[in-house]
């Protein structure tokens, strides 16, 4: 079994730079991506009083369900951030600025944790990114045992061509 060369985190932080903005799909609450954004940024005067979708959007962020119609402008986002949540390339590819990036980190099909479809892997995801005309600048992808379970996860990383 591999292990994972890679963590989720560590990709997200070599793309958080000021001034970008970024959209979060299924972030759960956000507060992962919030701690993330405020360690190297001096928070702005009374944001510890609002709420956190208030606090994100002040840092740049918006967060919103993912594998859905995104309900933003052409060309709205230079970061999209997916984890373990559907997507819709079309949709990404078309909130993307030119040369913006989408970072993903997906549970694959052999997950003996998670239902779906089998062949839910990088070799598959790999092709549809490219016909989706993103430029794929980094992948990865990890089986790994946990008593009985099994883990499989596998990370893309592409640029909007």
């Amino acid at each position: 079994m591999d292990s994972m060369r890679w963590t989720y985190l560590d990709k997200v932080r070599d793309f958080l730079k000021p001034g970008t903005r970024i959209l979060d799909l299924g972030g759960g609450g956000g507060e992962m991506l919030l701690h993330m954004l405020w360690e190297n940024r001096a928070p702005a005067a009374g944001l510890g009083e609002a709420s956190l979708d208030q606090q994100l959007e002040a840092l740049g962020v918006t967060p919103h369900q993912g594998g859905t119609a995104l309900p933003f402008p052409d060309g709205s986002f230079q970061l999209v951030l997916c984890r373990h949540q559907s997507y819709r390339l079309d949709q990404i590819w078309r909130v993307l600025v030119r040369g913006g990036f989408f970072l993903t980190q997906q549970i694959g099909g052999r997950d003996s944790q998670k239902p779906s479809p089998a062949d839910f892997n990088l070799e598959n995801q790999l092709p549809l990114f490219r016909q989706a005309g993103f430029r794929v600048m980094y992948r990865n992808q990890s089986y790994q045992r946990e008593g009985e379970a099994l883990r499989h996860r596998f990370i893309i990383i592409a640029k909007k061509k």
